[in-house]
């Protein structure tokens, strides 16, 4: 009994662990990193691009004349000595009215599209996860998820192919640019599903947080080393169209080096150690049973409150996560004045902070699980942590930050963005927790609920935000802080980070002998079970139902 024991509890017997350079399992999470990298560049890189695309002044003297009809409006041209924010490069003030004055960057971009069409290019992608987002979890439960993930990223790469020809095309409207960001939307919705359901047949419950970590630390990835490169392939003779063209390409090298490499499951992989294969066989038994087809419990799903409160901490992180990465470039360029190479540079430190704050803490919470730290309130306290940082940093950012202050701007940000990278051992954690049965159904549960927050985002920045004043980020800013705030109050009472009993893959059932189950030595009724053992038929022996 004690050999069973110790089996069922998965002791790795030589497996070297998740961060050895042979474990197989890591070069999966790393090639899920490179992916969501790709991804994260492929769908986002028009944060940085749009400010490089527009023409600023023009669209600012638009929206001032709209505004303003009665009023004058002025142009002239300011260079620092001129002005107190001291802006990198020179700037225009846009006069109209008696006291309505700004300061405009201009990155010399051709496109005459109002922030309200910058906002509909912005979340099409959005409202194209939001629909194929629950096919594709479904999808991804039932198909092999390994190609699930190259047709999507195909998909994304071409869209980005065809973008800078299809923005030009009308500079005023860009219909065709919408659709291809739409798109784009499509091949995520499948991407995202994909790659958890993969994750989750390839790492056992005790390296989840870690394993998060690793491979979201793509978004980061794109951040550190694609803005920048974005922002000088904008600056160079290429221009804005180069950063398209190189994205597509990242897309398209993954796409060949992820078919060749990566496998559904660890029982059909290549070049694996026979002692990782065994013991991720023990550790992931319970994914046994899976291809057969299992109900979705909606009925369960709608009364457990965990999953009512993980829905809403997706909409809230995905709200946050589309800020980071379409919207600081844009805050950087409106209200820090910042010239376009180093709107780049500057740009990538937030997401450096995020990747050390997401290490360091998965890492902690890890270690404080294997020391008894239950996985819910492992989940709790992480989600806590996360949205107490970011309601502080987008509060503080709307009450401090102008371009007086630059530096003060950028390490709120990094505030902001740190927090949300510890959310990963939250909210993200709990989601790949709760039910390994429904993982790609559930997936797509919440990123469908994740979408509208992505949608809602560039909607909010669109109500507030007509020229780029300090003012408008200020309202934007404050109105942020509001959304974490609600799921802080909701997570830490109802998250779960347990494994629901709804969520169990159907039982997988081991037979030992009646004697075992009740102690050595002992039948039934306390006696010496030596004769009862060698007497009882096959037929009564006890089941044990074993669920994770």
């Amino acid at each position: 009994m004690a050999k069973d024991v110790e089996l069922l509890k998965g002791e790795q017997r030589g497996d070297k662990g998740l961060l050895h350079p042979h474990s197989r399992r890591l070069h999966v999470l790393l090639m899920l990193m490179s992916g969501t990298a790709c991804m994260a560049l492929l769908t986002t890189n028009v944060g940085i691009t749009i400010t490089c695309m527009v023409n600023s002044t023009a669209v600012a003297l638009e929206a001032a004349h709209s505004a303003y009809d009665n009023e004058s409006v002025l142009l002239m041209e300011v260079t620092r000595e001129h002005e107190q924010c001291h802006a990198d490069t020179t700037a225009l003030v846009v006069d109209y009215g008696i006291i309505n004055r700004i300061l405009v960057v201009d990155y010399g971009g051709e496109l005459l599209w109002s922030e309200q069409w910058q906002s509909y290019v912005k979340g099409a992608a959005f409202l194209g996860g939001l629909l194929a987002v629950l096919p594709g979890g479904i999808a991804s439960d039932r198909r092999s998820v390994t190609r699930i993930l190259l047709v999507s990223m195909a998909l994304m790469s071409l869209c980005n192919v065809l973008f800078p020809i299809a923005s030009k095309f009308n500079k005023r409207v860009p219909i065709l640019a919408i659709l291809l960001r739409f798109g784009m939307g499509l091949g995520e919705a499948f991407f995202l599903p994909a790659q958890n359901a993969l994750m989750v047949r390839w790492i056992p419950l005790n390296e989840k947080a870690s394993a998060g970590a690793i491979y979201s630390i793509g978004y980061q990835v794109a951040g550190i080393l694609g803005v920048p490169l974005s922002a000088a392939l904008c600056q160079s003779s290429l221009g804005w169209p180069a950063v398209y063209y190189i994205s597509a390409l990242f897309g398209f090298l993954w796409i060949g080096a992820f078919n060749y490499l990566a496998s559904d499951s660890p029982s059909i992989a290549r070049w694996m150690s026979e002692a990782e294969r065994e013991y991720l066989s023990r550790e992931l038994q319970h994914l046994k049973q899976k291809k057969q087809k299992i109900p979705f419990p909606t009925r369960h799903v709608l009364r457990s409150a965990a999953i009512w409160v993980l829905l809403y901490a997706s909409f809230s992180g995905n709200f946050v996560i589309t800020f980071i990465q379409l919207y600081i470039p844009s805050f950087f360029k409106d209200v820090l004045l910042m010239n376009v190479k180093k709107n780049g540079l500057t740009t990538a430190i937030p997401h450096l902070s995020q990747v050390v704050a997401k290490f360091t803490w998965s890492t902690m919470i890890d270690r404080a699980k294997r020391n008894g730290l239950s996985p819910t309130h492992a989940v709790r306290i992480s989600q806590a942590v996360s949205c107490i940082g970011l309601v502080i940093g987008f509060f503080s950012i709307a009450t401090f930050a102008d371009c007086t202050n630059p530096w003060l701007a950028i390490g709120l940000l990094c505030l902001v963005t740190s927090s949300f990278g510890i959310s990963i051992a939250g909210f993200v954690c709990s989601l790949l927790s709760m039910a390994p049965a429904h993982v790609g159904t559930l997936t797509s549960l919440t990123h469908a609920i994740g979408f509208v927050g992505r949608w809602a985002c560039p909607l909010i920045v669109q109500h507030f935000k007509t020229i780029g004043t300090t003012s408008e980020w200020k309202q934007i800013f404050y109105t942020f802080s509001v959304i974490p705030l609600i799921s802080l109050l909701t997570f830490t009472f109802f998250g779960s980070g347990e494994i629901q009993t709804w969520g169990r893959v159907p039982t997988m059932e081991i037979e030992l002998n009646e004697s075992s189950l009740l102690g050595k030595g002992e039948g039934k009724d306390g006696k010496d079970g030596k004769g009862e053992k060698d007497e009882m038929d096959e037929s009564k022996k006890e089941r044990i139902k074993l669920t994770n």
